[in-house]
């Protein structure tokens, strides 16, 4: 399979910008974090460590976080084993150097990086006794943790807005659920969105707007967007799916939906209620991540039995097979720019 042809214009830009693509591998020569340029070329091991999971670049692309437990870590994270979705958060530099442990509390799926690259946020059940989480902040360097919620309910999926100033994540509290947001301090701390009763089922993965204006979030079966000062939220969706990303004109949603085997990963227009698949199939529902210019995503597709990571173009088109391993790649996270020539 090919990509379609990009326009001279996409492809200056893509010259300008260097980007790599992390994932994580299973391959018998190293199980761990790879990292591989977008046009191609042999992946280069950056990490030994099996079944990494939440990878995720820092703002400035110089370090990525990501869940696991190292070999030396084992004994420690073993009292911490019953827990749920929970491994050590660590960061390691884009180089491969300088891997560390950020916090000895364990955390659970979907944690943040602060704009400045300072601080990540992260949820836990460690404090609560496993049945409830918390949200919590720690500087990356070590030190200043911090927890910013009670230990009453389900507070998950932290999100960090654009400039810093709030936190954005779901909450849930027996039969009701929130979308709330505060400062990084845990300060102001209020609603967004509550929903009781059986609609109340999920919890909000919030995703920030460019600009820290609004909030897109999946309900139940459906997606909406809101202000983050609150208000009426507004149904978007033509059907299931899970925003990922918003795409820099503030008009479109990068969603995806996953159904048993089958997903797909697909764009929103919030103003037209109109959608449009870039990639269907089995695991394309799963993780994905757009590339710092918005001309392409990566994402993962299983054929055959084994996961692979691949490109689809914004404008839709065949996808390309970018890894073709015979090991199983998985969860993509793209780089922002790391080099941008001067125009």
């Amino acid at each position: 399979m090919v990509l379609s042809v990009l326009r001279p214009s996409v492809l200056s830009a893509q010259a300008a910008c260097e980007s790599l693509i992390a994932f994580g591998s299973d391959r018998s020569e190293g199980p761990g974090i790879y990292v591989l340029s977008p046009e191609g070329g042999d992946a280069r091991l950056l990490v030994l460590m099996p079944g990494a999971l939440g990878i995720e670049w820092s703002p400035d692309g110089g370090r990525i976080a990501f869940l696991s437990v190292t070999k030396e870590d084992e004994e420690l994270f073993a009292p911490y084993a019953d827990l749920r979705f929970h491994a050590f958060l660590y960061v390691v530099n884009a180089d491969g150097t300088d891997l560390r442990r950020v916090s000895d509390m364990p955390a659970s799926m979907g944690f943040s990086w602060s704009p400045d690259g300072t601080r990540i946020a992260f949820a836990s059940s460690l404090e609560s006794g496993g049945g409830n989480s918390a949200i919590y902040v720690v500087e990356v360097d070590g030190g200043g943790q911090r927890r910013l919620t009670d230990l009453e309910g389900v507070h998950a999926f932290p999100s960090w807005s654009s400039d810093g100033r709030l936190i954005a994540f779901g909450s849930k509290r027996g039969d009701d659920t929130a979308l709330q947001v505060m400062s990084p301090d845990g300060a102001g701390l209020r609603p967004v969105v509550e929903v009781s009763g059986s609609r109340a089922w999920s919890l909000p993965r919030p995703v920030w707007s460019p600009g820290g204006t609004m909030l897109a979030f999946a309900e139940g079966r459906g997606t909406y967007i809101v202000s983050a000062n609150g208000g009426d939220p507004r149904r978007v969706d033509t059907g299931a799916g899970e925003p990922r990303a918003w795409l820099p004109d503030r008009r479109r949603l990068l969603m995806a939906e996953s159904s048993g085997s089958e997903g797909r990963v697909f764009l929103v227009d919030v103003d037209a209620i109109e959608d449009r698949t870039l990639a269907a199939g089995a695991g394309a529902g799963g993780e994905s991540s757009a590339s710092p210019l918005w001309d392409r995503v990566a994402y993962t597709a299983i054929v055959g039995g084994q996961a692979d990571v691949y490109l689809v173009s914004i404008d839709g088109g065949p996808s390309r097979n970018l890894t073709r391993h015979e090991a199983n790649d998985y969860l993509p996270a793209w780089s922002p720019c790391t080099s941008e020539e001067e125009s």
